[in-house]
């Protein structure tokens, strides 16, 4: 082995010498057939995100180096004017057994969108129909075909309200329709009394080549004006004449629920697996920065496969989800995406892809979604008042400034949403503080729009559900965070803000929750008195100024109720928190002890806030700030906190991996420096050398590693990772990479397991550092390949990445 490293260091010069320059990732995916079967003209269909300015027009899709006829439905654009996203559809001409077809892209002047017509889809060559039977004593029917036929038209999806019959996506390689009454009319609800609770929508996409379409059953009970539980059992139908392709015997859905179930008729293709390429999609910034060098481990894989096959998968289940939300813990749906979306977008596995988009479907049962069904509802607050823009669209708090959700606590009469029976929740009890991000990258990867409206439901929720109490409802219908918890701002802002960004071009949706981030960020500011933003002196800032940092009105809200009137905490803890936090588990007579309140010790600390929230936040608002929307002094402001906490040399850096941080002193006043806030921690914390969580790839390092990196462009922000980067073991985030969120680059910054000097590069020092660690003369801190040893194969990683190419941590 030491030859073969020898023989290495003569050529180094050569090689090594000039700059390694990064290229631009290409924008390739790899397709794999895996049932073993040969097809010709094979349906595909899938979500792309593009980078600014690569596709001009449309995209078109070229297979193994042979471009093919695509059609391109383009949802979003650049503000060039590029392709930003866009739903793809093509045939691939012959897909062979256990075959692989690389899939690249180049420009084309056309979509190639001209719809089908209404004759066309209901022509014979289909045979299209998909029809659900409800019954509960009597038997009550919903048929797609008849409502295809009496649509008067097929038109783009959107408007108030919108189509009987709306296109998605439109040609004639791959045409999907929305079959749906969203009016006042309700035409084609059904229920068991006059309330008519259940709403059918199908969602059809017609193959002409092939023949086939792909159905998709919704079921919903999300009316504002007919919300109630229904109990029935259940039937579905597709093809004419019809065969029943699913049954249930009982079901009980509860008021603002969904369910879903997807068929084919004329048969299903079969299985493949879509690699979309991680480097890409994160080049396009839909998706955070993941470190990519991470190589996830088959046990990972076969693990998370294993829990969904295992699983109840069937309409009502749990699958992988946590239904009562409100449990505590590390749990695998908690973060910036659950733990099964995120290992299949490293790797494309298409287990991993059925329980993202699996799960994605059950948690339609959690009761967080309300559709508007009045009229004289506005969805966005420049609408006219009176006007009907909100109807048949997710519910506004710009219609309905009070709502509180179906509870309707403290909701004034116009505002109220109406339920009509019992409501109930099966077991899926909701918590913002806990919730999970279900379906915008879902609906990213695959253009599906069921994934898209689920993302509009729950951040719809988000604003107008059950924590829309006072003091909310007297500012009206801004959009801001819901103080409760630091969590669940947390979460609400990550919700918000992924689903406004994927939200396609010109919809109220766009609109509507781009306007709800702006007033969530100017609050925040206001209450925080940063007046360098232009959010400074809005209605937003104003009112959150007035109420937030200048009274102690939140009592009740523990994470909020010490703020002492007319300031904000010195060193930039997010919220002032409570005598509560600084009593809990961190402060008892233990070696885990960690705020100084206890007998054990002598007491420092009066109030403490949640540490390990925050993390959630500093994430959030550096996700947001790389989307594009307006948080950057929100990140300084939080950020600060933690480059002062890692780098102060008056501090223990360690000490950033504690669940809570000190607020309020004894004597009532602030801790001001870093040295002052040092002896709010117990003895045992004080003296840490190491980070405890550092080996849990879903631990309290692991959040703050997410959100730390987000941090690269602030003061003592590059020293701050590094610190984070050198002393957590990067190798555990192989099971789990949900958190492994790298800087996008940055002088000094280590974002690669093969800088071993740590300098932010990778360069033939580094080569040479790994030569002599795989020679036994140093300590081997470059085990990319997890062996336990250092040796060659390291060695050719660390030069791969210095050549340009990708760092590889993992077997």
């Amino acid at each position: 082995m030491n030859r073969r490293i020898l023989f290495l260091i003569p050529i180094l010069p050569v090689i090594l010498t000039p700059a390694a320059v990064h290229a631009q990732v290409p924008n390739k995916m790899t397709l794999v057939e895996q049932a073993g079967v040969t097809t010709a003209n094979y349906p595909v269909q899938f979500g792309r995100p593009f980078v600014q300015g690569e596709i001009a027009d449309y995209p078109q899709a070229v297979l193994n180096g042979a471009p093919v006829a695509t059609q391109a439905d383009v949802k979003q654009r650049w503000p060039d004017g590029s392709v930003k996203h866009a739903v793809i559809s093509f045939l691939i001409p012959n897909l062979t057994s256990h075959s692989t077809v690389a899939v690249t892209f180049q420009d084309q002047g056309s979509g190639n969108n001209t719809p089908l017509s209404q004759a066309q889809m209901l022509g014979g060559n289909f045979n299209f129909d998909a029809e659900m039977d409800l019954t509960n004593g009597s038997t009550i029917t919903a048929d797609a075909r008849t409502m295809l036929m009496q649509a008067s038209g097929c038109q783009p999806w959107g408007g108030s309200p919108p189509p009987v019959c709306a296109l998605w996506t439109s040609g004639n390689i791959a045409q999907t329709i929305i079959l749906a009454d969203h009016s006042t009319n309700r035409a084609y609800d059904i229920g068991f009394d006059s309330n008519r609770s259940f709403r059918p929508i199908f969602q059809a996409t017609f193959w002409p080549t092939i023949n086939k379409v792909m159905v998709r059953f919704i079921g919903e009970n999300a009316d504002t004006l007919a919300l109630q539980t229904q109990t029935y059992s259940l039937a579905l139908s597709t093809g004419t004449p019809l065969a029943q392709v699913y049954t249930k015997p009982t079901f009980t859905q509860s008021g603002a629920s969904r369910w879903t179930k997807v068929f084919w008729i004329g048969g299903a293709p079969s299985a493949i697996s879509i690699d979309h390429n991680i480097s890409y999609i994160e080049a396009t910034t839909f998706v955070p920065n993941y470190d990519t060098s991470v190589a996830i481990t088959g046990s990972a894989v076969n693990n998370y496969c294993n829990n969904w096959k295992n699983a109840n998968t069937d309409i009502g289940g749990a699958g992988n989800w946590t239904k009562n939300m409100p449990v505590t813990g590390s749990r695998p749906d908690i973060g910036p995406y659950p733990d099964w979306t995120v290992l299949w977008l490293y790797t494309g596995n298409s287990c991993l892809e059925a329980a993202a988009r699996g799960n994605a479907d059950l948690a339609a049962s959690w009761t967080v979604h309300i559709r508007e069904g009045a009229p004289g509802k506005i969805m966005l607050r420049t609408d006219p008042p009176g006007s009907s823009t909100a109807l048949g669209h997710v519910v506004s708090v710009s219609g309905r400034p009070t709502v509180s959700g179906t509870g309707n606590f403290n909701t004034s009469a116009a505002d109220q949403i109406h339920t009509v029976g019992a409501m109930g929740t099966q077991g899926w009890n909701d918590d913002m503080a806990h919730e999970p991000e279900v379906a915008s990258l879902v609906y990213t990867l695959t253009g599906d729009f069921w994934y898209l409206e689920e993302a509009w439901f729950w951040a719809s929720y988000d604003t107008a559900g059950e924590l829309n109490y006072p003091p909310y409802q007297r500012f009206g219908a801004l959009g801001m965070l819901n103080h409760s918890q630091i969590r669940a701002m947390a979460w609400q802002l990550r919700n918000r803000v992924n689903t406004a960004f994927v939200s396609p071009d010109g919809t109220l949706e766009q609109n509507y929750f781009n306007t709800l981030v702006d007033d969530a960020l100017a609050c925040e500011e206001g209450a925080r008195n940063i007046t360098t933003t232009a959010y400074n002196g809005s209605t937003a800032w104003n009112l959150c100024r007035n109420q937030f940092a200048t009274s102690d009105s939140e009592a009740g809200f523990p994470g909020f109720k010490q703020v002492k009137p007319g300031t904000v905490t010195p060193l930039h803890q997010w919220a002032g928190g409570g005598a509560d936090f600084a009593q809990d588990e961190y402060g008892v007579c233990s070696s885990t002890g960690g705020i100084q309140p206890s007998p054990c010790t002598t007491p420092t600390v009066l109030a403490a806030t949640s540490f390990f929230e925050s993390d959630y936040l500093l994430y959030s608002l550096g996700r947001a700030k790389e989307l594009g929307y307006r948080s950057g002094a929100l990140l300084s402001w939080l950020g600060s906190l933690y480059t002062g906490m890692l780098t102060d040399p008056n501090f223990n850096p360690f000490l950033i991996d504690n669940g809570r941080v000190p607020t309020i002193k004894l004597d009532g006043s602030y801790f001001s420096t870093y040295a002052d806030l040092k002896t709010g921690y117990g003895p045992t914390w004080i003296n840490r050398t190491s980070l405890g969580s550092g080996n849990d790839p879903d631990g309290y390092a692991a959040y703050a590693i997410a959100g730390i990196s987000y941090l690269g462009q602030e003061p003592n922000g590059p020293a701050a990772w590094n610190f984070m980067r050198g002393h957590y073991n990067w190798s555990v985030f192989m099971n789990l990479p949900k958190w492994a969120i790298a800087p996008r680059g940055g002088a000094g910054i280590v974002t690669s397991s093969c800088d071993l000097n740590q300098d932010g590069t990778v360069d033939a020092l580094d080569v040479q550092l790994s030569i002599g660690q795989a020679l036994g003369q140093s300590p081997c801190t470059g085990d990319l390949a997890g062996t336990g040893t250092c040796n060659v194969v390291d060695t050719q990683r660390v030069i791969n990445a210095a050549l340009g190419g990708s760092c590889r941590l993992g077997p």
